[in-house]
C-alpha cells in the first residue's frame, strides 16, 4: 500500500468498481432493516462471512486483508520497498499511517481496497444465488455490484438512546432459502483469529492467540467474553457526549494539519506557520484521528481488541468505524471546499513502507529527498585513523547503553541504522581520525520537550553511565539520500556521496558539502543483500554535525 495512495475527492460512496453506476455506502441500520436493500444485505453479510472462512494463507482472506493494517506485521503479497526491513520490536510495522497527515487519505485508499475485495466475493455469492433462483437471477447479479461497507451514525439519536445496533451483536443474521435453509453466522459480531497473531508491543498477548475471538468490553476474571451491557453503556454515554462534541469540532476545523491526525497538537511548535505561535488553535477534539481514537476506545473498551492498534483491524467493527470516519472526511471536504487536504507531514511512527520519522518528498532512480523530524540519539566520538576499528569501537559503546549501561539500568531493543559522521574535507579517505557514531533512541524514550541543538537533554530519558556516551536531541532537517549495497567502507561511502553530489550539482540543486552521514542497517555477520545509505544536507544552510536518519 503506497504512502502516496489517496482516494478521490469524496469517499462517501466508495468507488464505481469499474462500472458507471455509483452505489452509496448506506447507514448500517438502513442496510440491515430496509426491505429495498434485502439482496444487498444478504450479499454483504455472505461475502464478509466467506472472507472470514477463507484459509489465512489466502491473500483474499479476511485475515490477510485486515492484517495489512497491523498484526501480523508481514508483507502483503510481498509489497514492501526494496531493501527496507522492518522490525516490529523497533518501530510500527503495519502499513497503516497514524499520527501523521496521511491518516485520513491512507485509510480511505485502504477502505476502497477492502471494498473491492468484498465486491468480488459478493459477485461469487450472487452468481451462486442466481443459479439457485433462476427467477431472480437478474436481480441477484445486479445487486452484486452494490455492496459497500456501511457507516454508522454513532452520534445520532438512536445510538444515544439504545447503544449499538442489534446487527453488531446478534449471533445469526441471515436465513436464506436457496433450495435448503442456510444460516449465516453474523460476521459483524466477531472474528476468531485462525493463527497466533503476535504483536511484540501487545499488552494483552492472550488476545492474539489462535482461536481467540475478537472481544468488546471483555469482562469477568479471564476477560474471555464480550460484555454487551458495558458496550451499550459506553455508546449511550459517548454518543451525545464526547463523540458528538468531537464531530462538531472536526467539521469546524479548516486546517488540514490540525484536522488530519492526533499528533498535530504536539507538533505544531515545530511548524513554521502562524498556528505555531498559538498551539491552542489546534485543539485535540478537532482532529479526525482523535475522534477515530475515541470510537475505537468506546467500542472496544480498555481491554478489547479495538482499543489496541496492532490487532484492532480484526474486529469487524473496524470496517464500520473507518467507513464512518471516511464519511466525515467527505463531509469535511464539502464543508471546506477551498482547503488543502493532502499536505505533507512527517511519518512519526513509520510504517512497513516508510522509515520512522521520514517524509519522502522527492525520489528519482539516483536519489531521494527525505525530511526527518526532531528526535533523541545516543552519541559517541571515536579517534582512530582506521575507520573499521573506529566503527567497531563506536558500535560497541552504543550497544552498552541499550544493554543496561544507563542510570536506570534498563535494557532496550537495539535500533537501526548506525550512523557514522564523515567529513570529506578533513584529509580525505582514512585520514580524518575523528568520527561520531550514533543510534536513534527507542520510541518510549522520545517523549520530551525539544532542547537546543547539540545540548544534552531528557529528564525522562536515562543518562548513559559511560562517560564517552551522551544523549543529544537534534532538530528536524531535510537530506538527500543515496542507497548502496555491500559492506560500507569509508572510501565506498565517500565515493557514493561524491556521486550523489555530482548528480545534484548537475540538476542545479543546493546541498551541503561539509558533512556526510553513512547509515549502516545490517550487522557485520550479514554477508548478502546489505542495505546502506549516504545522507547529505539539503539546501544552502543546514545544521552541521548531527544525525538525521531514523528507521
Amino acid at each position: 500500500m503506497s504512502r502516496n495512495a489517496m482516494g478521490g475527492r469524496s469517499g462517501s460512496s466508495g468507488d464505481t468498481g469499474g462500472g458507471r453506476e455509483m452505489h452509496p455506502r448506506l447507514e448500517i441500520s438502513q442496510l440491515m432493516t430496509h426491505p429495498a436493500h434485502a439482496k444487498q444485505r444478504v450479499l454483504f453479510l455472505s461475502a464478509l462471512r466467506q472472507q472470514q472462512l477463507r484459509a489465512p494463507s489466502d491473500p483474499a482472506s479476511y485475515y490477510q486483508l485486515l492484517g495489512i493494517h497491523g498484526a501480523p506485521f508481514k508483507a502483503y503479497r510481498g509489497v514492501t520497498p526494496p531493501r527496507l526491513r522492518c522490525n516490529p520490536a523497533k518501530q510500527w510495522c503495519g502499513y497503516c499511517h497514524h499520527g501523521d497527515s496521511l491518516f485520513p487519505t491512507w485509510h480511505r485508499a485502504y477502505l476502497l481496497f477492502l471494498e473491492r475485495h468484498l465486491r468480488a466475493e459478493a459477485a461469487a455469492v450472487g452468481e451462486r444465488l442466481a443459479r439457485a433462483q433462476p427467477g431472480h437471477a437478474h436481480a441477484w447479479r445486479a445487486a452484486a455490484a452494490a455492496p459497500r461497507v456501511p457507516y454508522w451514525d454513532f452520534a445520532g439519536r438512536a445510538a444515544a438512546r439504545q447503544g449499538v445496533p442489534r446487527s453488531f451483536e446478534t449471533a445469526a443474521v441471515l436465513d436464506l432459502n436457496t433450495g435448503k435453509p442456510v444460516t449465516v453466522l453474523n460476521p459483524l459480531r466477531q472474528y476468531r483469529l485462525p493463527l497466533d497473531t503476535g504483536n511484540p508491543g501487545d499488552m494483552f498477548p492472550r488476545f492474539s492467540r489462535a482461536g481467540t475471538p475478537t472481544l468488546r468490553w471483555p469482562g469477568g476474571p479471564a476477560f474471555a467474553a464480550s460484555n454487551i451491557g458495558a458496550l451499550n453503556a459506553s455508546v449511550i454515554r459517548n454518543s451525545a457526549g464526547r463523540w458528538r462534541e468531537s464531530m462538531r469540532a472536526v467539521l469546524s476545523q479548516s486546517d488540514w494539519r490540525c484536522f488530519s491526525n492526533h499528533d498535530a497538537p504536539l507538533r505544531m511548535s515545530h511548524l513554521q506557520t502562524a498556528i505555531a505561535a498559538d498551539p491552542q488553535q489546534c485543539p485535540p477534539l478537532a482532529s479526525l484521528e482523535f475522534l477515530h481514537d475515541l470510537l475505537h476506545e468506546g467500542l472496544g473498551g480498555p481491554q478489547g481488541h479495538l482499543a489496541h492498534t496492532g490487532i484492532s483491524a480484526f474486529d469487524p467493527l473496524f470496517l464500520i468505524i473507518h467507513s464512518s470516519i471516511d464519511r466525515l472526511l467527505a463531509l469535511w471536504q464539502l464543508a471546506h471546499p477551498g482547503a488543502a487536504w493532502a499536505e505533507a507531514g512527517n511519518a512519526t511512527m513509520g510504517t512497513r513502507a516508510v522509515p520512522r520519522g521520514s517524509l519522502s518528498k522527492e525520489k528519482t532512480e539516483d536519489w531521494e529527498l527525505r525530511s526527518y523530524g526532531a528526535g533523541k540519539w545516543i552519541v559517541t566520538n571515536v579517534s582512530d585513523t582506521r575507520f573499521p576499528l573506529a566503527y567497531a569501537k563506536g558500535s560497541s559503546r552504543l550497544m552498552k547503553y541499550f544493554k543496561g549501561s544507563n542510570t536506570e539500568e534498563k535494557t532496550f531493543n537495539l535500533t537501526t541504522p548506525t550512523l557514522a559522521e564523515l567529513k570529506p574535507k578533513e584529509g580525505g579517505k582514512g585520514k580524518q581520525g575523528n568520527y561520531s557514531f550514533s543510534l536513534w533512541l527507542p520510541t518510549e524514550l522520545q517523549a520530551s520537550q525539544q532542547a537546543p541543538p547539540g545540548e544534552s537533554v531528557c529528564k525522562d530519558t536515562p543518562e548513559p553511565t559511560d562517560a564517552e556516551l551522551k544523549v543529544i536531541e537534534y532538530p528536524s532537517m531535510e537530506v538527500y539520500v543515496r542507497v548502496f549495497s555491500g559492506f560500507a567502507t569509508e572510501g565506498r561511502a565517500l565515493d557514493e556521496a561524491s556521486t550523489l553530489m555530482d548528480t545534484l550539482d548537475e540538476e542545479g540543486r543546493d546541498f551541503g558539502e561539509d558533512v556526510v552521514w553513512l547509515a549502516v542497517y545490517d550487522p557485520p555477520q550479514k554477508l548478502q543483500q546489505r542495505h546502506n545509505e549516504v545522507h547529505i544536507p539539503a539546501g544552502k544552510s543546514q545544521p552541521q554535525g548531527q544525525p538525521v536518519a531514523a528507521a
